[in-house]
């Protein structure tokens, strides 16, 4: 009987902690939470967001692509361009971190009329939504140049989970 009860309870366990225990397993980008009145601006933020598509699957993933800079003349070799969902109705908030990639075309368009710093302006990333809170979010972009410019930057997008 002991053997049973403790098969029961490993079986109630895990049927709490499923989504916890398959995000262990998961290589996209991490999803966590984040209060949004601790994201601050000071610079004005060019964004694009040229896909968003529904992957689906076990993770339920996300993808999404495109480009994100600040005007700067400082140095940004640790450039960070996250996006955020904040919920439309609980205000909760959650941050997908992404590292910027290449985009020269970006770059190319931008070099003689912002003050871009490099090609390093792309963002790529694929992300699983099960450890989110299912509701309707806005999409902001966060881009962190450096530790003198930043910005969250409103794309008038929305995810619905």
């Amino acid at each position: 009987k002991m053997y049973h009860l403790v098969i029961i309870v490993i079986c109630v366990l895990y049927l709490f902690f499923a989504n916890t225990i398959a995000l262990l397993f998961y290589n996209g980008s991490k999803v966590e939470k984040v209060n949004f009145d601790s994201l601050k601006s000071n610079s004005k933020a060019y964004v694009s967001v040229e896909s968003s598509e529904h992957l689906g699957g076990m993770f339920e993933e996300e993808y999404f692509h495109g480009w994100a800079f600040c005007e700067t003349k400082v140095d940004n070799t640790n450039k960070q361009i996250n996006i955020i969902f904040k919920n439309n109705k609980t205000n909760k908030c959650y941050r997908v971190k992404s590292n910027a990639q290449f985009r020269p075309d970006v770059y190319g368009v931008f070099r003689k009329t912002t003050g871009i710093y490099n090609g390093m302006n792309g963002i790529n990333c694929k992300f699983s939504t099960i450890g989110m809170e299912k509701g309707s979010y806005k999409v902001y972009i966060q881009v962190i140049e450096n530790d003198t410019n930043y910005s969250v930057y409103d794309t008038g997008n929305e995810l619905i989970i």
